[in-house]
């Protein structure tokens, strides 16, 4: 006999609100009740509509039985946010539309495996007569191809944060395709779905769709097919729970009651009741899904006739025209981007470019790569890899064709190439980021989101003027901003220590959502890889010393300031070595500062550069700057002015000079200097080391 779903959802949701959950979390295929249940306990509110939608259902269900009037085949337009960061991740056009190919097929019984429906449910198999189609008109009114590519950390979150850019819910169908679905258990979890009576809810709105791993987007895969069960209302056969735990029931009345199958296929099950199970079901989780059941389809077409979660809309005339499905839109220009896998190399590295061409597919494209060993590439693989031998910073542009027309994008300063060994001697090395332009240049700021909220100077520091600043205030949750240094030499330094004051505050009531994060890596092979420090990860109360703080977070006093230190390891003690500050933002994050980074240590007895004090002011210059630096005994002196191809641009000094303080001007119109980064370049004795000059207007 059936369960009643609404007393069996309302329980559920209640234990899981007393703190109990109703089910032993594991991983599952499909997270949908898992994530259901986490909103119930945020908005337990929901759990009275939820309850009142499910008998709205019930009564348009039972009103169109009546009517017995033909079923219109319901189009929904459709939208695919891709999230990557890599390749495999930025799944083809070809994929998705072999994807939407499997759903068409599977929701209008047009798929050639009916033939396998096991012990009669062939007779109750349905068309749903629903239907998809790739929107051809986007929400601003431009041509689309209904495929959003989106280059983002995120991907690798794989939760509501990492649906980006949703599209309006009343319009598109939204599937967002990432890399990973963090599970509760071991396994993998494929991809899930809210219900209508779910994202209902405003704060719910943005979340309204199904997000999936890109290893689902094929023409062999129904994951996406068993989450737009979810998306149009459907449960789990079992119902709301746990799969192979009791029978259950899903509320609809031609499903018989199931514990489901797990990645099984048996040729019977009649353990619940003695009845047949329908193990055919695409909402169970057997590896042999072939169909929905006339209840089914009723129960999904009454949530595209409901105005809850404004399924109703998506179908209409005038939505199909807006979105350019019905009439179908023809084939748009390419709107022509492109991400890189690093932006920092040295000479003799290599950068890979993703295409990342949305509206229309390129027929042809090309890069133009000033500065590598390949200035124009025209491959048609959607990754191209450039090798950099001359140190500078360098644009990239790439333009893209189709027959429908032409775009091009052009990024300046995209890329910069240094020096086998840094710019900076790093013992010594201090950054109180009083001088803005020096921070501009010489620091690298990558907003992984590219919002409002990243890092940039503050006019407040620890007893001085400046601080760099993160502001975390009203930030996105889960948002991830970078601050890195500039490249160092730290070959001849033993037992380093960075220290550095940092001041912040949380607008978290409690510690379970404190949960900002300030985390300092280095690498020691030009940004290749990253590894985190020892003693380098602050988080929550931590970070936020100054504790609650509901406003604008700014410190103005000393008092409010705390010092970090931290031992770096002999792996960071190389000739070119970055560091970088990675802020990841809270639930209820406020504003970090960071102030007087200070990196010293012994110096190896190979070379004693710490005691030449070598140092450029002002930096950057637009017409003079003096170079100081101080000898402690009677040396061979060589002063040179280097430009980042490697040629000398100038000799400041030649001379044998006695112990003492030393300072020499470097003009720009003297010494003929043009805009742009020169390497000022000191030997005593034959030991060298080197520090940036930036000359600008």
């Amino acid at each position: 006999m059936k369960t009643n779903l609404l007393k069996s959802l309302f329980a559920g949701a209640l234990i899981s609100l007393s703190g109990t959950s109703m089910y032993a979390q594991s991983a599952a295929p499909c997270n949908t009740s898992e994530a259901e249940q986490k909103i119930f306990a945020k908005y337990p509110e929901l759990i009275q509509q939820t309850a009142d939608y499910e008998a709205q259902l019930q009564q348009l269900i039972e009103a169109k039985k009546q009517m017995k009037a033909a079923e219109q085949v319901y189009t929904i337009p459709v939208v695919f946010h891709v999230i990557y960061v890599n390749t495999a991740q930025n799944v083809s056009d070809a994929n998705i539309n072999a994807l939407m190919n499997r759903l068409n097929l599977d929701f209008r019984k047009m798929n050639s495996d009916t033939a396998l429906i096991a012990h009669g449910f062939n007779a109750i198999a349905a068309d749903c007569k629903i239907q998809f189609a790739l929107a051809k008109i986007d929400p601003n009114g431009n041509c689309t191809n209904g495929i959003d590519r989106i280059y983002s950390h995120k991907t690798y979150l794989g939760s509501d944060e990492s649906k980006l850019n949703p599209w309006p819910r009343d319009k598109y169908f939204n599937v967002w395709v990432v890399d990973n679905i963090p599970s509760d258990g071991a396994g993998t979890t494929l991809g899930y779905a809210y219900k209508p009576a779910t994202v209902q809810y405003a704060p719910m709105s943005n979340f309204d769709g199904i997000i999936m791993i890109y290893n689902q987007v094929n023409g062999n895969s129904r994951t996406l097919t068993h989450e737009v069960g979810h998306w149009l209302s459907l449960s789990h056969p079992w119902g709301d729970g746990e799969i192979n735990v009791a029978c259950g029931d899903d509320g609809v009345t031609d499903t018989p009651e199931t514990k489901g199958h797990f990645s099984t296929c048996p040729s019977s099950d009649t353990t619940c009741g003695g009845i047949e199970q329908n193990i055919n079901n695409y909402m169970d989780y057997s590896s042999c899904t072939y169909m929905y059941t006339i209840g089914q389809k009723d129960k999904m077409r009454a949530a595209l006739e409901s105005s809850v979660a404004e399924r109703n809309n998506l179908w209409s005339v005038a939505n199909l025209a807006a979105t350019g499905v019905s009439p179908a839109g023809g084939p748009c220009a390419p709107k022509a981007d492109f991400s890189a896998n690093r932006s920092v190399v040295c000479v003799g590295g290599t950068v890979t470019y993703t295409k990342q061409i949305t509206n229309g597919t390129a027929t042809s494209t090309k890069f133009y790569l000033d500065g590598s060993t390949t200035p124009i590439s025209t491959a048609s693989t959607s990754t191209v890899t450039a090798t950099y031998n001359t140190p500078g910073v360098y644009p990239v542009a790439l333009v893209a064709t189709n027959a429908q027309g032409t775009d091009s994008i052009y990024k300046t300063s995209y890329i910069t190439v240094t020096n086998a060994y840094g710019d900076f001697q790093g013992n010594g090395y201090q950054e109180s980021f009083e001088d803005q332009n020096s921070f501009w240049y010489n620091w690298r700021v990558n907003n992984m989101d590219q919002n409002p909220n990243t890092f940039g100077i503050a006019n407040v520091g620890y007893n001085s003027s400046k601080s760099a600043v993160m502001e975390g205030y009203n930030n996105y949750f889960e948002d991830v901003d970078e601050l890195i240094s500039p490249a160092l030499n730290l070959a001849f330094v033993n037992s380093a220590v960075m220290t550095f004051q940092y001041s912040g505050a949380s607008r978290a009531t409690s510690a379970a959502v404190a949960n900002e994060a300030l985390k300092v890596y280095y690498t020691a092979n030009c940004g290749q890889t990253w590894t985190i420090l020892g003693g380098g990860t602050m988080t929550g109360t931590n970070l936020a010393n100054f504790g609650f703080y509901n406003g604008y977070y700014v410190p103005s006093t000393a008092s409010m300031w705390n010092t970090k230190t931290i031992n770096l390891p002999a792996a960071a003690c190389v000739q070119n070595v970055r560091f970088k500050f990675v802020y990841e933002t809270g639930e209820a994050s406020n504003n970090v500062y960071i102030d007087n980074i200070n990196i010293n240590g012994a110096v190896g007895v190979e070379e004693n550069l710490n005691s030449f004090a070598l140092n450029v002011y002002p930096n950057p210059s637009s017409q003079m700057s003096t170079i100081s630096y101080r000898l402690t005994e009677k040396s061979a002196v060589k002063l040179e002015v280097y430009d980042v191809l490697g040629k000398k641009v100038a000799d400041l000094a030649n001379a044998n000079q006695s112990e003492g303080a030393y300072s020499v001007e470097v003009s720009k119109a003297d010494n003929n200097l043009k805009n742009g980064i020169y390497f000022i370049r000191l030997s005593v004795n034959n030991a060298v080391t080197t520090t940036k000059l930036v000359i600008t207007d």
